[in-house]
């Protein structure tokens, strides 16, 4: 027996296709006002829910949770890095996504110093990981997001986000325009500053 028809404005059922480690891409049938069916996804939803620490005497470790011991984050990825995400998922037989040159994981020391020797190499030897994560949250800012949503993606409170990565802001607009009409505006005198 075939199944019924999506109606039109709905969705048919959802598909998930697991396409990195903790990263899923989802799409669905929509009916359109036409008629015609139409393939709606959404892709890149990622885990964070663990970290590598260093035990003397064992090496690397993948623990559960992040720093401090904090619940796991779930964040959408750009798509420009799905295409890529799939091409390291593939590459690593169920690994790290960003091994060692042995496969292993990747020692966070060893990856700043990395980061550093790249952005030296390409001239740009003031960023530092630090650099780049405020430049994130400053793009996230001057789009005017909300403190809540730079906070759920650099994984800070939003407490945090206020005092060490928003810009102070001198003037609000918004509050400018809505005090205008609070008082009748008086005619220009020419004899005052």
């Amino acid at each position: 027996m075939a199944r019924p028809p999506t109606p039109v404005g709905t969705y048919g059922a959802i598909r998930t296709e697991r396409i990195a480690t903790k990263t899923w891409e989802a799409t669905a049938r929509f009916r359109m006002a036409d008629g015609r069916l139409k393939r709606v996804g959404r892709t890149g939803l990622s885990d964070v829910d663990h970290h590598i620490v260093r035990v003397k005497g064992v090496g690397l470790v993948r623990v559960a949770k992040r720093k401090g011991k904090r619940a796991g984050l779930t964040l959408q990825v750009p798509e420009w890095s799905v295409p890529m995400l799939r091409r390291r998922k593939l590459a690593s037989g169920g690994g790290p996504l960003f091994p060692s040159a042995n496969g292993e994981w990747l020692d966070p020391s060893n990856v700043i110093h990395r980061i550093q020797e790249a952005f030296a190499a390409v001239g740009y030897g003031w960023v530092t990981s630090h650099v780049f994560r405020k430049t994130v949250a400053t793009v996230l800012d001057e789009a005017d997001l909300p403190t809540s949503a730079i906070a759920d993606q650099l994984g800070n409170t939003p407490a945090v986000v206020e005092k060490h990565y928003r810009r102070k802001r001198v003037v609000n607009d918004g509050n400018v325009a809505a005090l205008e009409g609070m008082l009748p505006a008086e005619p220009d005198d020419p004899g005052r500053d």
